[in-house]
């Protein structure tokens, strides 16, 4: 009102008036955050997201700068002891981590990309880390096709004679047919932590059993099921067997889990990601 009656009386003073006007603007923002944090127990930021105020917590906040999140992932690494951090490079250019060096396994790899997954502002991955299996582990292709046909098959979820083994310089290739997502998943496992393995590709398809209706639903009942997933904020499209991801999710976790929600769906044969990180409403 004060604003109102100052703008009437003197409208000679537009510098006044305007920073009058942005005064008011952040007074009612603290004015709504302050009430919603008193009746929700929610901290400032959280109120103004809440109210629509703000879409994102760049927009409060800013992000980790490059060096910060290079230090945050060495951290992480060094922290890991799966993970000798001491041959893994780390350079980081607007939010994307660069790994390079070498490892002595495959699992080491996959440990040290984990690892990055797990710190808080990363937006992307690039992975160039290689693996050296030294001189005394060294094992040929016979030797690790025959030890991952063992594995398969002492496994009791991958059914008998479903999955065939092609190893090339220590690169394992896994094909053949599966009717769940879990199982072709189960398969990966077996074999990856084995001496020897330099990659893996897992070329197992999955067939589709069920129709797209009953697919999205039980994907739409796992999500609201799951206590780190908010499920209004995700949408869902099926199209035979690919499942296309779409919405808002809070955190690298969030993100795994509605992945993982969709691939645990009978009859999902791939899963499209296109889900944007961010705070949200």
């Amino acid at each position: 009102m004060l604003i109102a009656i100052f703008l009437r009386l003197e409208p000679g003073y537009p510098a006044l008036s305007a920073i009058l006007v942005g005064g008011s603007i952040v007074f009612w923002l603290y004015y709504i955050a302050y009430y919603a944090q008193a009746d929700e127990g929610e901290d400032f930021m959280g109120s103004l997201f809440n109210f629509g105020v703000l879409r994102s917590k760049d927009d409060f906040a800013g992000k980790k700068t490059d060096i910060e999140l290079q230090s945050d992932v060495m951290d992480e690494l060094e922290w890991d002891p799966k993970v000798q951090s001491s041959e893994i490079g780390v350079a980081v250019s607007e939010g994307v981590v660069t790994l390079s060096g070498s490892v002595d396994s495959y699992w080491e790899k996959l440990a040290a990309e984990k690892a990055v997954k797990r710190v808080a502002g990363v937006a992307g991955i690039a992975e160039d880390i290689v693996v050296k299996i030294k001189y005394d582990n060294a094992r040929t292709d016979t030797e690790v096709a025959q030890s991952a046909i063992s594995a398969l098959k002492w496994n009791d979820v991958i059914p008998q004679n479903t999955v065939r083994v092609k190893v090339e310089d220590g690169w394992i290739t896994l094909e053949g047919d599966v009717e769940w997502r879990y199982q072709k998943h189960q398969a990966e496992k077996a074999v990856e932590n084995m001496y020897g393995v330099k990659g893996l590709s897992n070329l197992i398809n999955v067939k589709p059993r069920v129709k797209s209706r009953l697919v999205k639903s039980s994907i739409k009942q796992a999500l609201h099921r799951s206590a780190e997933v908010e499920a209004s904020q995700i949408d869902i499209s099926i199209e035979g067997g690919v499942v296309t991801l779409t919405g808002w999710v809070r955190s690298w976790l969030e993100r795994r889990e509605v992945i993982k929600a969709a691939w645990n769906a009978p009859g999902v044969t791939r899963v499209d990601d296109q889900l944007k990180m961010g705070w949200v409403r």
